[in-house]
């Protein structure tokens, strides 16, 4: 049998044994609970630099599909340039061609000396006309009505309705002096007459510009520069709707790259916190 010494020694040699391997356990515990917080970490950290690489592909890409776009928008608004240009000069080749054969330059100096006998002719009855209160009054009034416009285009408070009528009376009220200019000019036999000349020399060159534009119309000349125009016009639109849908995805690339390298940067600034936490837990140890 052994002694009472000897079962106490083998009594507290078991406590001691139980105490360390609790100890130890629970150690053991805590060293795997950090290593299981640091492999999350670990983990998302990786996770967002790969995102973040990834994100880098996708805007190189982006860029170098926008430089195409670029490069063709830039190539498409030559061509349309050229057909510009081109269509311009056909046209003031064929129209100018078409103006000897209606003879309109003779139809221009018979309106240009219409308008200078009519100058010369309206000249003194104006003159006459100014000298007059009527007329001075009638120039005040149109002053007054200009500045009326004015005033109402800046009022809020009159009803659409009402604005539009008092604009129309105003600007009536602004073409008095041009009603009694008019009114001198039929009266006097002269001038009235230099007047119908004008308007008929006038009537004459704008049916001959009337006929000169229907002729190029149909021109093979003119059509075909027309059709090239249109055919670049087609095209540069097109350039340009790519050139705006690559400017767009290239800012969504950018903006999602920014995004993934700011979850990146919230990543290592965790995985360090979380470091310095374990750190702190050791030394206190």
């Amino acid at each position: 049998m052994l002694g009472r010494r000897s079962v106490s020694r083998f009594v507290v040699g078991c406590v001691v044994l139980c105490f360390a391997a609790g100890e130890a356990w629970a150690q053991n515990g805590k060293n795997k609970g950090k290593g299981n917080q640091e492999k999350r970490d670990d983990q998302k950290v990786n996770a967002a630099g790969r995102d973040v690489k990834e994100a880098r592909e996708k805007l190189q890409e982006a860029e170098k599909e926008l430089k195409k776009a670029q490069d063709a928008k830039q190539d498409t608004a030559s061509e349309l340039k050229t057909a510009i240009t081109k269509l311009k000069k056909t046209r003031d080749a064929v129209e100018a061609k078409l103006e000897k054969e209606f003879k309109i330059e003779p139809a221009l100096a018979d309106q240009a000396a219409a308008q200078q006998v009519y100058d010369n002719a309206k000249e003194p009855v104006l003159a006459a006309l100014k000298a007059k209160p009527e007329y001075q009054s009638a120039l005040k009034t149109a002053e007054q009505a200009r500045t009326r416009i004015k005033e109402l285009r800046q009022d809020l408070i009159l009803s659409q309705a009402e604005r539009t009528k008092q604009l129309s009376e105003a600007s009536l009220a602004t073409l008095a002096p041009t009603k009694l200019e008019q009114a001198a000019i039929d009266a006097d036999s002269a001038a009235k007459d230099a007047k119908a000349k004008l308007y008929t020399a006038a009537d004459k060159v704008a049916t001959l510009r009337e006929k000169i534009r229907k002729a190029a119309e149909s021109d093979n000349e003119i059509k075909a520069a027309q059709k090239v125009f249109d055919q670049a016009k087609a095209v540069d639109d097109k350039a340009k709707d790519k050139l705006a849908s690559e400017l767009r995805q290239t800012a969504e690339a950018r903006e999602k790259l920014a995004r993934e390298q700011a979850q990146l940067v919230q990543a290592k600034l965790a995985d360090k916190k979380n470091d310095g936490k374990n750190n702190k837990n050791k030394n206190k140890k």
